[in-house]
């Protein structure tokens, strides 16, 4: 019977470990990876950017000082942390800039973009050579602006 009395603990006791857990810290990470560490040392990272220091100047001081990282690496990194920032923050904030301040709607921009030029039967035509005109002389019709040789077929109905 000595055994089943000792098992139970005052309620008094239990209270006191209650309290004494709602103190308790979480405990610190003993390390992190290397994403963890730029995303807590961007704001400055940034800083030295800004006064003048070029990306790799900043990695190789944080290599230096037992971050090894690369100048890319840097720059992928603090670009994931940059898209994590944009992600967390709401959707009305991240949209603020396309907003017009004056009616409250949201702006979305109209693209247009000019017909591009085909050449259905010439599929790997080489480009026309320029007529020989003197300097100063302007064609009387200005040709198509081709930006290679890649010439789109038109669709076929065979899909």
């Amino acid at each position: 019977m000595a055994d089943h009395q000792r098992a139970k603990i005052p309620v008094s006791e239990v209270d006191n470990i209650s309290r004494r857990l709602d103190t308790i810290e979480a405990p610190g990470d003993a390390s992190v990876s290397k994403q963890k560490a730029i995303a807590i040392l961007a704001p400055k990272l940034h800083a030295m950017r800004s006064k003048g220091y070029s990306w790799s100047a900043i990695a190789t001081w944080l290599r230096d000082n037992g971050l090894d990282v690369t100048a890319v690496a840097l720059q992928g990194y603090l670009r994931r942390v940059r898209l994590a920032e944009k992600n967390k923050q709401p959707a009305a904030v991240r949209k603020g800039r396309d907003r017009n301040p004056t009616d409250g709607a949201t702006s979305t921009p109209t693209v247009t973009r000019a017909p591009v030029a085909t050449a259905p039967t010439a599929r790997h035509a080489p480009a026309e050579p320029a007529a020989a005109k003197p300097p100063g002389q302007r064609a009387a019709q200005p040709s198509p602006t081709r930006y290679g040789t890649f010439v789109p077929r038109e669709d076929t109905k065979d899909i």
